[in-house]
């Protein structure tokens, strides 16, 4: 079952960042990207915006629930 996510590791290892606390997704219409606010650990105060072409997450349901989400 972990085949699949491995073949892809070698493209997005550059970008990939894990361990993020996710507070807002933004998507911008103009320059047709996902800026993501986030903060590095549970702990940091500080929010981060970075954006993105596109974003792939994977987090629990109940973690998403609580997100503010583009409508």
């Amino acid at each position: 079952m972990d085949r699949l996510p491995r073949s892809f590791r070698p493209l997005v290892d550059k970008s990939l960042e894990l361990d993020r606390k996710i507070e807002r997704i933004h998507w911008d219409e103009e320059s047709g990207k996902v800026t993501l606010r986030s903060r590095n650990n549970y702990t940091d105060l500080d929010l981060h915006d970075e954006s993105h072409d596109y974003a792939i997450i994977a987090v629990p349901f109940s973690v998403v629930r609580r997100w503010r989400l583009p409508r």
